[in-house]
Order: structure tokens, then C-alpha cells, then sequence
């Protein structure tokens, strides 16, 4: 079951994934085939509605150029 809290936390999640990966100029496309992972995917993830594994965020993360705590802490590294 998804608490109010963890639903507020993969929004925030999301949104540092959306916001980093727009500060690098590339699209969701281009995000999700670093990643190897579905843009259908990466979407969802970034409005917060998909719960990524450790994994994927790691992925997503290399794909950004970014360490993965950055993506925890709000883009902060």
C-alpha cells in the first residue's frame, strides 16, 4: 500500500529526474535509451506515478551524467 508520503516522494523523485534531464537538453526518448528502459516508462516515473527499482534509478542516473543520490536529494549532489 502507497502512503500520502511515499505517493509526495516519487512526485518530488520525478520531478528532479524531469527537471535534470531537461537541464541536459534531452528528451524522454533520448533519456529512456540511455537508460534502457521504455519512455512509456520514464514517464511515469517522472509524474510519479511508477516507483523505480534501484536499478533503473542507478540507469537513469548514469543516463543524466548524474550520481544517483543527486536524483534522492533533489538534484543536489
Amino acid at each position: 500500500m502507497t502512503t500520502r508520503d511515499d505517493q509526495n516522494q516519487l512526485r518530488d523523485l520525478g520531478a528532479t529526474i524531469r527537471r535534470c534531464r531537461e537541464a541536459t537538453g534531452l528528451t524522454q526518448a533520448e533519456l529512456a535509451g540511455r537508460a534502457v528502459i521504455d519512455r512509456s516508462y520514464l514517464c511515469g516515473i517522472e509524474s510519479g506515478k511508477r516507483s523505480p527499482t534501484v536499478l533503473v534509478l542507478m540507469r537513469i542516473a548514469q543516463g543524466l551524467g548524474t550520481p544517483p543520490a543527486a536524483l534522492l536529494n533533489g538534484g543536489a549532489a
